[in-house]
């Protein structure tokens, strides 16, 4: 056997014995799964978890999380993707519950003993059945061991599930929100907006208005937060609820009549400031009836005269590409037709980096865009 056919007779070994091992290593992956959820089904029928039916639990899943349940899987475990990004739970529908973390629980077996067979607690499962007896049958025992003692599970549950129907549960959980600057994107998100985007309002007001009341500078902080980072939700809606949200700040100082100090105004000029093509976009919603908004807009107009310049497409071909990079070969992400507004996010050299109504980021040709 000459060498070049001896290398390929080891690779083809190689590639068996790894697609063989791969195969079995996810068929224990599944066997373990299965047995983690007959465990935990078992577990919470023992603790009074009782579904009438799969409608009551695809039904709450679409409430709370926005999931179609036809999108799942029949057996395992189904990631919880919240704006783009996984949390650190699962669901299974194979078990209808949820599950917190995404570890295999160690030593099955053992588990099974002391939980199913020898009835003894176990603080994980305890969790599991609060999570879940508040979440498909609104239990009240769960909900007040949850808002005395597990303060973190509360929050989860307020903001990441959507959970709003006990004041006292969700006054827990905003009092323990100290800070955003640690948390995750998606919990900000989900701060701002339902995981079901199906709902007629999506924007989490009257969560928002509690938040203020526990931690008012919070709502600064999300104000900043929106100003940074994409979201799925179109345009309008991110301007709604950033409207809003510079509504509370207003009203907060609504009777420091020094713009300097007013830390309202301070936001909205940071949001104008920010995003070029917001304060015409505020104008074009008549700001979305809010008259301290009109009114601040007024006085930033004669703080700032020259501060705002309304950025628009103009080509003669009806449309111009947004790029992926700054050349006329690259990738185009997006066309944007002639008079289109957009946001001017960086405009040194001959391509400028903008963004789109839609809310994508790219690069056109300064030559494309008109500023009035």
């Amino acid at each position: 056997m000459n060498l070049q056919l001896y290398l390929k007779w080891i690779y083809v070994v190689i590639m068996i014995i790894t697609t063989s091992c791969s195969g079995q290593n996810n068929k224990k992956v599944e066997q373990m799964e299965e047995t983690e959820i007959s465990i935990l089904k078992n577990a919470l029928d023992n603790n009074q978890h009782e579904l009438k039916s799969d409608k009551v639990f695809n039904n709450k899943i679409s409430n709370y999380l926005g999931i179609d349940t036809n999108s799942l899987s029949n057996e395992g475990y189904d990631e919880i993707s919240l704006n783009g990004e996984d949390i650190d739970y699962q669901v299974s529908k194979q078990g209808r519950y949820i599950k917190i973390g995404q570890d295999i629980l160690p030593d099955l077996d053992s588990v099974k003993q002391k939980i199913i067979i020898d009835k003894e607690k176990n603080p994980y499962i305890e969790s599991i059945t609060n999570l879940n007896k508040i979440l498909f049958l609104d239990d009240p025992t769960s909900i007040a061991l949850v808002t005395h003692q597990d303060k973190d599970l509360a929050t989860d549950l307020v903001v990441l599930f959507d959970y709003e129907k006990n004041k006292f549960l969700m006054n827990a959980a905003l009092k323990n929100i100290k800070s955003l600057d640690d948390q995750p994107k998606y919990f900000n998100w989900c701060l701002l907006f339902y995981n079901d985007r199906k709902k007629e309002e999506i924007i989490r007001k009257d969560l928002l208005l509690e938040l203020q009341k526990s931690n008012s500078e919070l709502i600064s902080n999300l104000i900043t937060f929106i100003t940074k980072n994409k979201s799925s939700v179109n345009q309008k809606t991110i301007d709604d609820c950033l409207a809003f949200l510079i509504n509370i700040k207003l009203k907060e100082s609504e009777k420091n009549e020094d713009w300097n100090t007013n830390e309202g105004f301070g936001l909205l000029s940071y949001c104008y400031e920010t995003d070029n093509n917001l304060l015409s976009r505020f104008e074009k919603a008549s700001f979305f009836n809010y008259s301290l908004i009109k009114s601040a807009t007024e006085a930033y107009k004669v703080f700032n005269p020259n501060g705002q310049k309304d950025y628009k497409i103009q080509d003669p071909d009806g449309y111009t590409n947004l790029r992926k990079d700054k050349n006329t070969s690259s990738e185009i992400l997006q066309q944007i037709k002639s008079g289109e507004s957009i946001d001017v996010l960086e405009n040194q050299g001959d391509w400028w980096l903008v963004k789109t109504n839609e809310g994508k980021q790219g690069y056109v040709h300064k030559s494309r865009v008109k500023a009035n």
